[in-house]
């Protein structure tokens, strides 16, 4: 759900207007709470949205964009539109994203493309598709007013080398004689084994929060981990360290990064769960990084991969992270303004080119149908 904002400003900045359709149960937990401009925002159970599709009515749509092609029902991933049986009659038919594109290939789904009605949201995964980028990063008007760094560190996401933090924790505690860190656990809503889907079929992984609270410095480091971890990190830190809260909405986890100064990507490419990050799929931690300016204390390899380098990111490898933690307490001002200002640089330019993508593609096909109905 939470690239539906990235998506709709692209729509609205080609004049479009947008009608965005979700499950009920996903109205409160709502990936617009700090969008700028009003929208309309539907709230439906799937079957009345296949009923919406399928109606007579939907011909009135220029397009259908399905933020996701793939759906995952009973630990099987479909294509959305062979689950759903039909085409959805708009009039110039339909726009989507792939999330992960070697599933162009299972699905033989080879159609779109050539039609330039496919999407991803990195170059690295396009491959021998005929697809274009489309990284929906935007998800507020972004003000570049940095006044002063709190220290505050934040990590997102379901499939995390969790031993990585812990041992670079174990050798904060050894280098600094004691942990000067509370921790608090804000506990996360998970069905079906983490995931959960809306209408539009997303896959969101809902999240726990860590929340590392240095008592002497009276800063933030902040870990948003899976609910599962809790195990491990009970097996390094005394139940003294650790607050359990309960499940953490977009509302408070937007505020959470808007107020934190740093991103911390804890992907790990000798990790098997983390290898098709760098393939098929971008992890959605690239699209918040971008999208809230925060820069991202993130693998060499990923930042490679990613489009970060040393200007706009802090890069560490398996041997150093512990100590790059500690360099961003009272972390040079100057350096980190410059940092930031690169790093919104980078916003601009994937912005404008995933903006400039769609357009050239929504121009063809409508060229194409004026050809074919002259």
């Amino acid at each position: 759900m939470e690239v539906l904002p990235g998506i709709v400003k692209y729509l609205s900045d080609l004049q479009f207007n947008v009608d965005i359709y979700i499950r009920n149960n996903l109205l409160s937990d709502n990936a617009f709470c700090i969008y700028p401009d009003s929208i309309n925002l539907y709230g439906y159970n799937f079957f009345e949205i296949k009923l919406i599709l399928s109606n007579n009515n939907i011909s009135e749509y220029d397009f259908i964009f399905f933020s996701s092609m793939e759906l995952s029902i009973n630990n099987k991933v479909l294509n959305i539109l062979s689950y759903i049986g039909f085409y959805p009659k708009s009039k110039y038919g339909v726009l989507g994203i792939y999330h992960t594109t070697s599933f162009i290939d299972n699905f033989n789904d080879y159609k779109l493309a050539i039609e330039d009605r496919l999407f991803c949201f990195s170059d690295f995964q396009i491959h021998n598709n005929n697809l274009k980028t489309l990284a929906p990063i935007y998800f507020f008007n972004y003000l570049n007013n940095i006044n002063n760094i709190n220290n505050t560190l934040i990590s997102i996401g379901g499939a995390f080398n969790y031993n990585l933090i812990l041992k670079s924790l174990k050798n904060i505690n050894f280098i600094n004689k004691t942990i000067p860190f509370k921790v608090q656990l804000y506990g996360a809503r998970f069905k079906n084994n983490c995931l959960i889907f809306n209408i539009l079929y997303i896959i969101k992984y809902l999240t726990s929060i860590l929340i590392f609270y240095n008592k002497l410095l009276n800063k933030f480091l902040n870990i948003i981990i899976p609910k599962t971890a809790d195990k491990l990190v009970n097996l390094y830190f005394s139940h003294t360290y650790i607050i359990k809260n309960g499940y953490v909405s977009f509302s408070t986890l937007f505020n959470a990064i808007k107020n934190a100064s740093f991103l911390l990507v804890l992907l790990d490419p000798n990790l098997e769960d983390n290898k098709h990050y760098l393939s098929f799929t971008t992890s959605g931690i690239r699209q918040i990084i971008l999208g809230f300016r925060k820069i991202p204390v993130i693998h060499k390899i990923f930042a490679e991969k990613y489009g970060f380098d040393h200007t706009n990111s802090i890069i560490f490898d398996e041997t150093n992270l512990h100590l790059v933690l500690l360099s961003l307490v009272n972390y040079d001002h100057d350096e980190y303004i410059s940092k930031t200002t690169s790093l919104n640089n980078l916003h601009n330019k994937i912005y404008n080119n995933s903006l400039s993508n769609l357009d050239q593609s929504i121009e063809k096909i409508i060229e194409r149908f004026n050809c074919d109905n002259s």
